[in-house]
């Protein structure tokens, strides 16, 4: 349970800046509760599938599935942080129609596929996985168009980074057997 929380923590870390600059637009009550809603969906559900194809890996694997689902974490964790490194500017989105709320929702959470599946691969559950990323995806959400008006480029930036480092950190400590 600790390992997913982390991972539904880690990955949120990034849709934490995506919704802060969602909220510095100041979008109406109706479309800041479709952002949140489109976020849940697609951050929990995404996991599942995850799961899903990992439980499947597993078999596959057999003893290694735990070392290579943490160094997939790892590698994502990496990922982030060298798309981090690359990118100059941060922008707020323009969120004009409900297809735009979804494209953003469903292009966040890929990495959410990504972490699920080597969480399924790990024997994490399914009901866990979606409880828990939908859950941490909705307060993410909630609190990033909150504070989205007051948060500065280098704050974003920083839960983008803090992100990807917890995921290498997880990798690592799955991939070791720690957790």
């Amino acid at each position: 349970m600790l390992e997913t929380l982390l991972a539904a923590f880690a990955v949120s870390a990034g849709n934490l800046a995506a919704a802060a600059s969602i909220g510095a637009v100041e979008y109406s009550k109706a479309v800041q509760t479709r952002v949140v809603a489109a976020f849940a969906l697609f951050e929990g559900g995404m996991p599942v599938l995850g799961v899903l194809l990992g439980e499947h890996l597993s078999e596959v694997l057999s003893s290694a599935a735990k070392p290579v689902a943490g160094a997939a974490l790892a590698l994502m964790g990496l990922y982030l942080l060298i798309r981090l490194r690359r990118e100059t500017i941060v922008t707020p989105h323009p969120l004009s129609s409900g297809r735009a709320i979804v494209v953003t929702a469903a292009l966040l959470s890929l990495d959410n596929l990504v972490v699920g599946g080597t969480l399924g691969a790990a024997g994490v559950g399914l009901l866990v996985a979606a409880a828990t990323f939908g859950t941490v995806a909705v307060l993410v959400a909630y609190l990033g168009l909150k504070v989205g008006r007051t948060m500065s480029v280098a704050a974003a930036r920083a839960g983008d980074s803090l992100g990807g480092t917890l995921l290498v950190a997880l990798g690592l400590a799955t991939a070791t057997g720690v957790l």
